[in-house]
């Protein structure tokens, strides 16, 4: 019974291990989650091995042999697990380098207690006073690693994927201790076993289930209906967002001809009016013909197409598109953008988040509001923040802004896709969409976009975020 249960659990850890670094191979994350399941199955197999040779191995020879592998095997997952733990944790937090060398460096550096340890003790046995040893940097490892997998769920603002990283929170802390348990406890205490078993099967069924229903731990196991169904949302996102930019621009267009309209009816007809309004209706005409070739093209994803982009100039130019609507309302506007930032960014379609968000502040505002845009610089990082002083969100509302289809407006003129579809444009830029919104005092939105490692210029004209698109 003993000897079934324990090659239960090196399957289960087996399973999961490979399963998860299958699912998505790419993934830096599911690659080092994946070696966190089979380093223990590793050890686990060694006291399979172990009992085996003592039981069908006669010859002294062959039993020492077998002593060594069995040795090797449990001391490897001992170093191993608490090095996956904290490089899956790195990984998952976001945290990890995007640059190959400093990536590789890290792991490097991370090894360097594994090498002091076979240094120290070769595989030859398990003392006390290697797993003591042992624990002055496994343990710090794993605990490093719990703080960054909840990190990771703190920082998250996407709702849907918020949840599952809480059910990471969830399940990963036990497991991770669990998992550790394993290794150093199954060895030198047989009795426990049942224990392990019993712990081990649980949470592989468990992990199991979450994966397939929710995507935990970075492992969501693709079924065919699932990429079926993804397809299908890719198409008819991709249509639905060029609807949502034909109603916008109709609007706009519309506007312009009724002002038209009442300045023709005037005694004394101002020329001038006329032509900003006919200017403004073309400039919506050329921006929805841009549109509707690019979506053409573009059905299945959102494709970015980073050049400089000058946010200062970006934002005026929406400002403009938007005047007919501004001044309808008699909206302040107080634009502090720095008309010099530069980013590399795909100016089109930062074009249209800059069109939804500021037409959405200027819809929640009433006559003679105030509509506020301004910008956080940092080192890495620049963010615009985009404020209205209108009726804000309510609370209920607030967790279901960013997704498709949701909307507090008429469903007659109002698809919903808005804000989903700046949330998808900024994340494929790198960076992140924040709201927040007090009811009855208005609502603040920040685009925080990230500013790679840039080049010195000898130009003292091209400032830090002009270098960075260099």
């Amino acid at each position: 019974m003993k000897i079934a249960s324990l090659i239960f659990i090196v399957l289960s850890l087996f399973f999961f291990g490979f399963l998860t670094i299958l699912s998505n191979p790419q993934s830096r994350s599911n690659r080092w989650l994946g070696t966190m399941a089979l380093a223990p199955g590793l050890g686990v197999f060694g006291v399979i091995l172990n009992y085996l040779s003592a039981t069908y191995l006669p010859k002294e020879s062959l039993l020492n042999f077998s002593f060594l592998a069995t040795n090797c095997l449990y001391l490897l997952a001992l170093y191993i697990t608490p090095y996956a733990t904290l490089l899956f944790g790195i990984n998952y937090s976001g945290l990890a380098p995007k640059n190959s060398f400093r990536y590789k460096l890290m792991i490097g550096l991370l090894l360097i207690p594994i090498l002091i340890m076979i240094m120290l003790y070769p595989f030859y046995g398990v003392s006390k006073t290697l797993l003591i040893i042992l624990s002055v940097w496994a343990i710090p490892y794993i605990l490093a690693a719990n703080c960054l997998v909840i990190y990771a769920y703190y920082k998250e603002k996407d709702r849907r994927l918020k949840q599952q990283k809480l059910l990471t929170c969830i399940l990963f802390l036990p497991a991770t201790l669990l998992i550790e348990a394993v290794n150093i406890v199954i060895l030198p205490n047989h009795d426990i076993w049942k224990f392990n078993a019993f712990s081990v099967v649980s949470t592989f069924l468990l992990s199991l289930f979450l994966s397939i229903r929710y995507g935990i731990l970075g492992a969501k196991i693709k079924l065919e209906r699932d990429q079926l169904a993804g397809t299908i949302h890719s198409i008819t996102s991709g249509t639905l967002i060029l609807n949502h930019t034909i109603k916008n621009e109709i609007n706009k267009i519309s506007v312009c001809m009724e002002n038209i309209k009442n300045a023709a009816q005037l005694s004394s007809v101002n020329r001038d009016g006329i032509n900003k309004n006919i200017q403004f209706a073309q400039n919506s005409l050329n921006y929805l013909s841009q549109m509707v070739k690019r979506i053409q093209n573009q059905m299945k994803e959102i494709i970015i197409i980073k050049e400089p982009t000058n946010l200062g100039m970006l934002a005026t130019k929406t400002l403009q598109l938007l005047a007919a609507l501004i001044q309808e309302k008699n909206i302040q506007v107080e634009n502090t953008i720095d008309p010099l930032i530069q980013i590399p960014a795909d100016s089109f379609h930062l074009q249209e988040v800059f069109n939804n968000i500021i037409r959405n502040a200027i819809e929640a505002m009433s006559q003679n509001g105030i509509l506020y845009l301004g910008v956080i610089k940092k080192k890495r990082t620049v963010t615009i923040l985009i404020r209205d002083n209108g009726a804000g969100i309510a609370k209920e509302n607030r967790p279901q802004v960013m997704e498709p289809f949701f909307t507090t407006k008429s469903r007659q003129k109002n698809f919903g896709l808005g804000l989903a579809y700046c949330d998808t444009v900024i994340q494929k830029h790198g960076g992140n969409l924040e709201i927040e919104s007090v009811e009855k005092i208005g609502t603040t939105v920040l685009l925080t976009f990230p500013i790679p490692r840039y080049k010195k210029l000898s130009s003292k004209r091209h400032n830090l975020y002009s270098e960075a698109c260099s």
